[in-house]
């Protein structure tokens, strides 16, 4: 009888340690002065049933107004990619450098820089290198790099086929992707570039217009159908010094050698540049669509700039020292994208970077690079705004079971404010979520 009483006791104590550590997890009367939004998040029965972080603040004032679990870890996606934006702020210049090269005699030495926009039908099918390269008398000799494994960590290694998830790489040639295009009538479907043509074959193992890679060689697979409608489909390519050298050679239409790379070149002082691309264009087209192999690639050649080496590893740990080690949470960063699902931040960090973005870089510099809500980039759809200006800029970021947004907010009192916004562990769509999402948004900017 005794025993049963103790167990009973303890029970209970154990019952009301629980209540009361929830309470504290919530922090419902932290902000209780203005806990608009946060109340309209507690009562919503949709992010009851998963894990919802929240912060809002005024920069002006700077002043946290509302917050619900907002210094809790989640899984942040592509608002990974924010980090990864102002690091390359921070480190790239004005343009991105596309090549290096030496004259050696009647020989051109010429190493890549990981600028992702060559031949990019994503960044407006950049040409200036190849049109360098064909302007010139000498002997090409392309020089490959090492570079991180092709996939970074905490990716699933299985979504090789997937065009989301392209391998790095020192010298990427149209994205690293191959685009291919079924037609009617026509037996095989065509490829850009050309080069895979004839590395595609017909089964009947896959559905209609789909094709396929094998994981670790250029072969394709396809099933069309007398039936099909014009449709295209993006693979990955599986990337090599060796694919990389055939593929310069047909563009230019006469030969290029590999030459052994050495560290030396990058110290030479006759080293010349050619750039591509603008920054804020390469960031402008990494952040609305939310391109993660442009996000990849970005920091990959932030490395480079510094250390000379592609390694993420290493820019991300230097990132961390030099731009971020001020953050209220220590950020947990593996991937320049935010495939990885190792990556975890909290809301509040995310708004401590926004926040310094726009002191270091100008709102109006940001609000292009951003997507704008009803007009542009993964929020086109949502957030519109009534008048002809939108009022919600910010990176989306989703992956199975993880829906984030964060960025800025324009309230119609005039102010801009920050949030962020982190949903983990629901089991529905995002879309539900985006549309709960919506009601607090516009409280949000009504109220403030």
């Amino acid at each position: 009888m005794k025993s049963s009483k103790l167990l009973i006791s303890y029970c209970l104590v154990l019952f009301l340690l629980g209540c009361h550590s929830t309470k504290e997890l919530v922090k419902k009367d932290v902000y209780p002065q203005s806990a608009k939004a946060t109340n309209q998040i507690e009562k919503s029965k949709l992010f009851s049933k998963s894990f919802t972080g929240f912060t809002l603040y005024d920069p002006t004032t700077k002043k946290t107004l509302e917050g619900i679990l907002d210094d809790m870890y989640f899984t942040p996606a592509s608002t990974t990619k924010i980090l990864t934006c102002y690091t390359a702020l921070n480190v790239l210049g004005d343009s991105l450098p596309a090549i290096r090269y030496v004259i050696d005699d009647n020989r051109l030495i010429f190493w890549g820089t990981g600028d992702p926009s060559l031949l990019n039908p994503n960044l407006g099918n950049n040409k200036k290198v190849i049109d360098f390269l064909k302007s010139r008398k000498e002997k090409l000799y392309y020089a490959p790099q090492l570079v991180d494994a092709r996939f970074g960590a905490g990716w699933a290694w299985d979504d090789y086929n997937y065009g989301f998830m392209l391998e790095k790489d020192d010298f990427p040639l149209y994205g690293n992707k191959t685009h291919w295009k079924f037609k009617r009538g026509r037996k095989k479907p065509t490829c850009t570039p050309s080069y895979f043509n004839s590395s595609v074959e017909e089964v009947e193992t896959l559905g209609n217009g789909r094709i396929a890679r094998a994981e670790h060689e250029n072969i394709f697979k396809f099933k069309n159908s007398s039936s099909l409608s014009a449709r295209s489909s993006t693979i990955p390519m599986k990337t090599s010094a060796i694919l990389t050298q055939k593929l310069l050679s047909n563009l230019l239409k006469r030969p290029v050698h590999l030459y052994n790379y050495s560290s030396k070149l990058n110290k030479r002082k006759d080293v010349k540049t050619i750039y591509s691309t603008s920054l804020d264009e390469a960031l402008r087209k990494m952040m609305q669509p939310s391109d993660n192999f442009l996000a990849e690639q970005l920091l990959l050649m932030a490395s480079y700039e510094l250390f000379n080496v592609f390694n993420t590893k290493k820019i991300i740990a230097h990132a961390k020292k030099k731009f971020f080690k001020k953050t209220p949470d220590v950020l947990v960063w593996r991937d320049g994208s935010g495939i990885s699902r190792y990556n975890l931040f909290t809301p509040r960090s995310l708004v401590y970077l926004l926040d310094h973005m726009r002191k270091d870089y100008g709102e109006a510099r940001l609000l292009k690079i951003f997507p704008a809500g009803g007009e542009s980039g993964t929020i086109k759809k949502w957030y519109k705004s009534d008048t002809t200006t939108p009022y919600v800029y910010a990176k989306t970021g989703t992956l199975s079971n993880k829906h984030c947004l964060s960025g800025y907010i324009k309230t119609k009192s005039g102010k801009t404010l920050i949030f962020s916004f982190m949903h983990n562990n629901y089991i529905t769509g995002s879309s539900p979520l985006k549309k709960e999402m919506t009601k607090v948004l516009e409280l949000i900017r009504e109220q403030y």
